[in-house]
């Protein structure tokens, strides 16, 4: 059904670049983001999405010095601090002190820019191909909705996505392995 996949060269350690690919019944669409690691976590730098292996107008550009988004040919307007794409936000999530409280996030998806609530949904048990974990459940409710679960003993990653889109379609991604060189400090 899909994918995710978190990459960090070794140059430094400070850039990463994360891939997502969905394959509904009709379209091809791969999401990729490429950003940087800080002391407060992710910095997405770039958003873009490919339809059927070609680039489509739903991209993004951040650009942190001067505090400017530009959303496809639109014009740039203020980037708020914080901000995460599609694919940054999940792994952010644990690196956000407080988890434990609902908040907003302000996202862009290439299409928009809004800001998004995080609910706590509570802790779950949630069994997927890496394994068995006790996680923090998340929901991002909406039109769309998005549920993620974290898993506490694998630095509050991702094990689990679940999307249901406006037609009702249900995504899920699962981890199938975690593989953690370092835990992050």
């Amino acid at each position: 059904m899909g994918s995710r996949r978190r990459q960090i060269p070794d140059h430094g350690g400070d850039r990463n670049q994360r891939t997502g690919r969905v394959f509904p019944a009709a379209a091809d669409f791969e999401v990729e983001s490429r950003g940087r690691w800080t002391a407060a976590g992710l910095l997405p730098e770039r958003v873009m999405t490919h339809q059927k292996g070609r680039a489509s107008d739903q991209r993004a550009e951040f650009d942190w010095d001067a505090l400017q988004l530009r959303i496809g040919d639109r014009p740039a307007q203020a980037l708020r601090p914080g901000t995460q794409d599609l694919l940054s936000f999940p792994y952010q999530l644990g690196l956000l002190p407080d988890l434990g409280a609902s908040r907003s996030l302000p996202i862009v998806t290439g299409k928009k820019y809004a800001d998004y609530r995080v609910e706590v949904v509570g802790d779950e048990d949630v069994e997927v191909p890496a394994g068995t974990f006790r996680c923090l459940h998340l929901r991002v409710p909406g039109v769309a909705t998005t549920e993620l679960w974290l898993a506490y003993q694998r630095a509050l990653l991702p094990v689990k996505i679940q999307h249901v889109d406006r037609k009702g379609d249900l995504y899920v991604q699962v981890a199938t392995a975690i593989e953690i060189s370092q835990e992050p400090q």
